[in-house]
C-alpha cells in the first residue's frame, strides 16, 4: 500500500500526463442543463440516500467552516452543503454541481485521488495539483456498491489548518452509513431473488401471513404491504412475485422515496428521444414498461408526489402509459404490488395523498407484524443471521454468552429485522460481543458504538488510529445534534424519528428534555 507522500507523488505525475496546469483555476469540464440532469437523474438513488449522513454529518462540523460534497464514479459533483465562506469560494473556482473533480479534469485532490486509488485519501495544502486549491484540506473515501464497485465519493473539505486524521474517519463513518443503506435501498430491475423459503420465521404471525400471500399470489389484483421500516417488505413482494405465474417475467422495483420529484415521472414512464438534450439516443423505457408482463414493486408509495399519482391511477385503470415527449398509448400488463410504513388514510385525510388511488391499490391489504409480536421468531432469526453474516465476513460463527442471547431475544427492535441483522454483523465482526450494552438506556451511543465496530477495518484501511476516535468522540454533542437533525428532517414526527434513530418514544422525549431540543 503506497504511503501517502509516493501516493501523492504518483498523483502528481499522473495529473502532468493528463496536460492539467497547475495555474488552473476551473476545472476542464462542468456539465450544464439538461446534460446536467441526465447526469442527476442516473445517480439519483446516490443522492437521496446519502443526503440524510450528508445533512448529519454537517450538523456536527458547521461550527468549523467545512463543506461536504458528494459525487458520482466519475468525479462529478451532484451535491454540496456547507459553510457560507467555502461554498461561496467553491462559487469563485467554478466548483458547483456538474463539475467534475477527477484527477484527469483538475488535478491531484481527494475525491478524484480516492477515485483514482479506490481507498481513503487526505490531500492538504500543497499536495494539490493546482495551486487554486492549496489552502484546502480534503478528505474523501469512496463509495461502492454491493459489488464493490465505486459509484461515487464522498468528500471533507475545509481550510488547511483544519487538517485532522479523525476528519477521514468521519468520512469514513458517512460512507459506511450509506453503502449499507444502498445494500437495503433496492431502486432498479432486478430480478426476485426471494421466496417464501426466505422468510424466517415459524410464528403465527408470519406464517398467516405466507398463507394469505401464497393464496392471492396469481391474482392480478393489486397488493398493498403495510409494516413498519425494516420488517421485510420488498422480501414479501418478491416472494409473491416468485409463487406466480409472472414469475418467469421482470420483477422491477422503484423506491419512490428515493427519486427526486421532478425525475420519478421520466424514471417510471420513459421519455422519447429528443425529449432532452444529452438524453439516450432512441429514447429511455421507463420501469412500468419495462416490467410488462411481470410485477411492479412501488416502494415507500406514501412519497409518491401527489402530481405523479393521478399518473399512476390512469395506469391501474387504464393499463397504458405515455412515455414523455410521446403520444404513442403504450399498453402494459403489470401486477402492483406497493409497500409502506405510513398510515395513508392520515395522508389522504392531509391531502397528501389521493384516496381514489389509496382504494385502487388496497385491493388486497397485507400486513406484515413487526419483530416484537412475532414469539419465537427472534431466537431463529439471530441463528440464520449469524451463520450468513459469518460467511459473508469470512468468520468462524461465534459462541453468544447466554446474558447477551437472553437481552437480545428480549429487546424490543423498533427497527425489526433490519436492527437485528445490523447488530448480528456488530456481534460477528467482534468475535461474538456486542460494542454496547442493550440494557443501557443509552441509545445514541449505541448507534454510534455500533457504527466503529463494523468499519474498524475500513479506519485501518485510512490509517485512522480508531482508539483515539473512539475515545475522543464526545457522545453527547454527537447525540444532541443527531437528534435534532432528525426531528428537523422528520418534521418533528416523534414516532418516525424514533424509529429512524432506533430508540423507543420514552427515550426520545427524555432526550429531547435532557438537551434541550425543540420537539415541535
Amino acid at each position: 500500500m503506497l504511503d501517502n507522500k509516493l501516493l501523492v507523488k504518483e498523483s502528481h505525475k499522473r495529473s502532468k500526463g493528463y496536460g492539467v496546469l497547475k495555474e488552473s483555476i476551473y476545472s476542464k469540464k462542468i456539465l450544464e442543463n439538461e446534460e446536467l440532469l441526465r447526469i442527476l437523474s442516473n445517480n439519483s438513488e446516490l443522492i437521496e440516500i446519502s443526503r440524510p449522513y450528508i445533512d448529519m454529518m454537517f450538523s456536527s462540523v458547521h461550527d468549523n467552516d467545512f463543506i461536504i460534497v458528494l459525487t458520482d464514479k466519475e468525479g462529478c459533483i451532484l451535491n454540496i452543503k456547507g459553510a457560507e465562506w467555502i461554498v461561496n469560494k467553491f462559487d469563485k473556482l467554478n466548483l458547483k454541481i456538474g463539475a467534475y473533480m477527477d484527477e484527469q479534469n483538475i488535478g491531484t485532490n481527494a475525491m478524484g485521488t480516492a477515485i483514482k486509488e479506490d481507498k481513503c485519501v487526505q490531500i492538504t495544502a500543497n499536495e494539490h495539483y493546482i495551486e487554486s486549491f492549496r489552502s484546502l484540506t480534503c478528505s474523501a473515501a469512496p463509495i461502492h456498491n454491493i459489488y464493490g464497485k465505486i459509484i461515487g465519493t464522498l468528500n471533507l473539505t475545509g481550510k488547511s489548518n483544519m487538517k485532522h486524521p479523525h476528519t477521514l474517519g468521519l468520512v469514513a463513518f458517512g460512507v459506511k452509513a450509506i453503502e449499507n443503506n444502498l445494500d437495503k435501498c433496492k431502486n432498479d430491475t432486478k430480478g426476485a431473488f426471494c421466496d417464501f423459503n426466505d422468510i424466517i420465521g415459524k410464528s403465527a404471525a408470519i406464517t398467516n401471513v405466507i398463507t394469505n400471500c401464497k393464496i392471492i399470489a396469481n391474482s392480478p389484483s393489486t397488493v398493498l404491504i403495510q409494516g413498519e421500516s425494516g420488517t421485510g417488505k420488498e422480501v414479501l413482494a418478491q416472494a409473491i412475485h416468485n409463487y406466480s405465474y409472472r414469475r418467469k417475467n421482470k420483477f422491477v422495483a422503484i423506491n419512490c422515496g428515493a427519486i427526486p420529484a421532478n425525475l420519478i415521472e421520466s424514471e417510471l414512464f420513459g421519455y422519447e428521444e429528443g425529449t432532452f438534450t444529452g438524453g439516450k439516443k432512441g429514447g429511455k423505457i421507463g420501469k412500468v414498461e419495462i416490467a410488462n408482463g411481470g410485477t411492479l414493486f412501488l416502494d415507500e408509495i406514501g412519497e409518491m408526489p401527489l402530481e405523479m399519482q393521478v399518473n399512476l391511477l390512469r395506469v391501474l385503470q387504464e393499463g397504458v402509459i405515455t412515455r414523455l415527449g410521446g403520444s404513442e398509448e403504450i399498453p402494459v400488463d403489470i401486477r402492483v404490488i406497493a409497500a409502506t410504513n405510513k398510515n395513508l388514510k392520515k395522508q389522504i385525510e392531509k391531502r397528501e395523498f389521493r384516496e381514489d388511488l389509496y382504494y385502487r391499490l388496497c385491493v388486497i391489504p397485507i400486513k406484515i407484524p413487526p419483530l416484537r409480536e412475532r414469539n419465537g421468531d427472534i431466537e431463529e432469526l439471530i441463528e440464520y443471521f449469524l451463520r450468513k453474516k459469518s460467511f459473508k465476513l469470512n468468520k468462524v460463527v461465534p459462541e453468544i454468552n447466554n446474558e447477551l442471547y437472553k437481552d437480545l431475544v428480549n429487546y424490543n427492535w423498533p427497527g425489526n429485522i433490519r436492527q437485528l441483522e445490523n447488530y448480528i454483523e456488530n456481534i460477528v465482526n467482534l468475535g461474538g460481543k456486542l460494542s454496547f450494552d442493550l440494557s443501557e438506556d443509552n441509545e445514541s451511543s449505541k448507534e454510534i458504538y455500533s457504527c466503529i465496530g463494523i468499519i474498524r477495518d475500513e479506519i485501518e484501511k485510512s490509517r485512522v488510529d480508531i482508539n483515539i476516535l473512539e475515545k475522543d468522540l464526545n457522545l453527547e454533542i454527537i447525540e444532541a445534534r443527531t437528534i435534532d437533525t432528525a426531528m428537523k428532517v422528520n418534521n418533528y414526527n416523534i414516532t418516525k424519528v424514533a424509529i429512524v434513530l432506533g430508540i423507543s418514544r420514552n427515550t426520545l422525549y427524555n432526550k429531547i428534555k435532557k438537551y434541550n431540543i425543540k420537539s415541535k
